[in-house]
């Protein structure tokens, strides 16, 4: 009785090779100043204090 674990290692491996995409997107946009796509809470941060500092809501 094998059930659904051989699909359990498609989905680790699924997870595993999103998870390497993510860090070297990380990676790529620290070595060029550029930020994310995945919108990280700290740029949020600095961007409400920005906008309110332009007076944005």
């Amino acid at each position: 009785m094998v059930g659904n674990f051989p699909q359990a290692f498609t989905h680790v491996a699924l997870v595993h090779t999103g998870m390497n995409l993510m860090r070297h997107e990380e990676e790529m946009a620290k070595a060029t100043g550029r930020p994310t796509s995945s919108g990280s809470n700290e740029d949020a941060e600095s961007r409400g204090a920005t906008d309110a500092a332009a007076g944005k809501s």
